[in-house]
């Protein structure tokens, strides 16, 4: 069981080895490498490493700190900087970025597992079905319009547990912050379960202790992200907490002909 972590400053981390590019299948559409980060004590933890505009760290940072503070398991969020003689493949000239990264989960892809034998992937999509996090998971994903969660981005090991990592396409232009969004594949695994939405509302009361004012303050993003960025993101995610209910109430109401309790 996965308890809520409490809100801290994301740390800023730093690159002092050039990290080594990931293999383009494994990766995603981002410049996307795997090396060392050295933090503030000057301990070392390996990591994955983004090369990303600004306001997708923030956008990655914030929808980390979200993912933690409702007890859902993802990789520890960094900021991180280039340091000494490191470099990445995808610098263009004189430029010097901040860098996204989370660290090491030490857990394949469901993308990279379902490569393997027809065994394999079913005994994977069973554990995904059977997963304890599935209906907060479906939350999480509605509630901050994420349409790009896929098979590359939901870590899984042979025991079933999960983590959850790449959440830059999260608070989309495509997504009005009170409509379902086209694409939650927890929620239609959710679905397919028995009582959906008692599943749901039981999920829904952990987005209202979330104090997203506070998780901005701890993401450092006034530091690196456009105002513009930092007040859409928190608009949308204000707005749509007020339509959540009635969102999974269209989402499910009539496969099980009920409404979320108030």
């Amino acid at each position: 069981m996965v308890n809520p972590t409490p809100p801290a400053e994301v740390e800023l981390a730093r690159v002092l080895k050039s990290p080594s590019p990931i293999p383009s299948e494994d990766k995603g559409v981002n410049p996307t490498y795997y090396g060392s980060l050295t933090l503030s004590d000057n301990s070392e933890t390996n990591a994955y490493i983004k090369h990303i505009s600004p306001d997708e760290v923030f956008t990655e940072v914030i929808c980390s700190l979200i993912c933690r503070s409702i007890g859902l398991p993802t990789p520890k969020p960094y900021i991180a900087i280039l340091d000494g003689d490191a470099t990445l493949d995808s610098l263009k000239e004189n430029e010097d970025p901040l860098l996204f990264a989370t660290e090491d989960a030490k857990r394949p892809s469901f993308k990279r597992l379902l490569r393997e034998s027809e065994a394999v992937k079913e005994a994977i999509s069973s554990m995904l079905h059977e997963w304890p996090h599935t209906p907060t998971s479906a939350v999480f994903d509605e509630q901050i319009g994420n349409i790009d969660r896929n098979t590359g981005n939901i870590l899984i090991d042979l025991e079933g547990e999960c983590s959850l990592i790449d959440h830059g396409l999260a608070f989309n232009h495509s997504v009005n912050p009170s409509d379902i969004q086209h694409y939650n594949i927890f929620a239609e695994i959710t679905a397919k379960r028995k009582k959906p939405l008692d599943q749901i509302s039981k999920a829904l009361p952990k987005l209202q202790k979330v104090d997203v004012d506070q998780l901005i303050i701890c993401s450092q993003g006034e530091r690196y992200a456009s105002q513009q960025h930092i007040e859409r993101v928190q608009m949308f995610y204000n707005t749509r907490l007020r339509h959540i209910r009635d969102i999974f109430d269209l989402r499910f109401g009539t496969v099980s002909n009920q409404s979320l309790p108030l």
